[in-house]
């Protein structure tokens, strides 16, 4: 699916996307293309967070009760 369907279709992208990459395959392969069009990637990278982007989803968290919803979503959710 990644070379025949994902890869072609991100090198053709014409707008903004957010594309899951957790094996890094479709970044390594379109990153550069994109690059060269006028694309600015970011990365997240959790694995490697000196390579990363870096996000704080709780940089705008006012409170306490903020903070705690948060981490509830995160222990009800699939991915943390």
């Amino acid at each position: 699916k990644t070379s025949t369907f994902v890869i072609p279709n991100v090198l053709n992208l014409e707008g903004s996307a957010v594309i899951t990459d957790p094996q890094g395959e479709i970044y390594e392969k379109t990153a550069g293309h994109l690059f060269d069009k006028g694309f600015t990637i970011k990365v997240i990278n959790l694995m490697n967070i000196d390579e990363s982007l870096q996000y704080n989803p709780l940089l705008r968290a006012n409170n306490s009760t903020e903070i705690n919803s948060f981490i509830a979503a995160k222990l009800n959710s699939e991915i943390f």
